[in-house]
């Protein structure tokens, strides 16, 4: 079998394992929980964005590799780039929602907000997970692939 079609499906798999993991980690740390009681109150963004995460990730380290000489994407410091730029992202989002509820008239008490408990609470970490996930995939589907590919010849 080809060595693309491999690390596709190895990368299939992955994915489908990444979320499970992913579904699973509220349980494990005592997170919330998604709740899957009723289709009517199910909160599809926690149920779509680990896919859309690991895949987007996937695809944007696809192109780094491709487009760039060095391969930046598989050195660990680029998963900590990702990291600070996905809570620098949130943080913002969050910042300017206070802001515009203060500006709007709320009152100051409702307006401070405690990060890492908006973070947890919130469907963009799970976003996060899922482009860690993707990360780890890649990196992990590229090293012990290239390794075999390496032994054979």
């Amino acid at each position: 079998m080809k060595l693309e079609i491999k690390k596709g499906l190895a990368l299939i798999a992955l994915s489908i394992i990444s979320y499970i993991l992913i579904y699973f980690i509220p349980f494990i740390f005592n997170l919330p929980k998604w709740s899957f009681t009723s289709l009517a109150i199910f909160d599809y963004s926690q149920f779509f964005l680990p896919i859309l995460g690991f895949y987007f990730m996937l695809l944007g380290v696809h192109y780094i590799d491709i487009h760039f000489k060095e391969k930046i994407s598989s050195k660990p410091y680029f998963i900590i780039i990702f990291i600070a730029f996905c809570l620098t992202a949130f943080w913002l989002a969050v910042f300017m929602f206070a802001r515009n509820s203060y500006d709007l008239g709320a009152d100051a008490s409702v307006v401070q907000f405690d990060f890492f408990a908006q973070l947890v609470n919130n469907s963009f970490f799970g976003f996060m997970l899922g482009g860690i996930a993707g990360w780890l995939s890649k990196y992990f589907v590229d090293f012990l692939l290239d390794k075999k590919q390496t032994k054979k010849e």
